[in-house]
């Protein structure tokens, strides 16, 4: 099992979500979290898209402000516990069903 933390806040820039993309593909980590997207999540969920392979939650930004998205390998069952601007909380199960684990990805200014 394999995380990548960001702070991205050029998701607005094309470039930058091509070199994203290609980075995923690249690293192939079974949870991604970026922080500070400065996106709304319409936004987002299209930048998701970019990223194949991904299941995803996407918390909106608030006037370009915040903002985070967890992304994570289709094979994994993930549960979305909470989610804000700043903090996603989710329940990671095994792929047998016998481990679990939490992830609590957290961005403050």
């Amino acid at each position: 099992m394999s995380i990548i933390c960001l702070n991205c806040c050029k998701l607005g820039d094309p470039e930058v979500v091509n070199k994203l993309g290609k980075f995923v593909w690249r690293q192939s980590p079974s949870l991604f979290f970026l922080s500070e997207t400065k996106r709304s999540a319409s936004e987002m969920e299209n930048v998701k898209k970019k990223i194949k392979g991904y299941k995803g939650a996407v918390a909106d930004a608030r006037r370009r402000y915040g903002g985070v998205v967890l992304l994570w390998q289709k094979g994994l069952n993930v549960s979305l516990l909470t989610m804000s601007l700043h903090h996603v909380d989710v329940i990671i199960h095994d792929f047998g069903g016998s481990q679990e684990w939490y992830f609590i990805g957290l961005y403050d200014y």
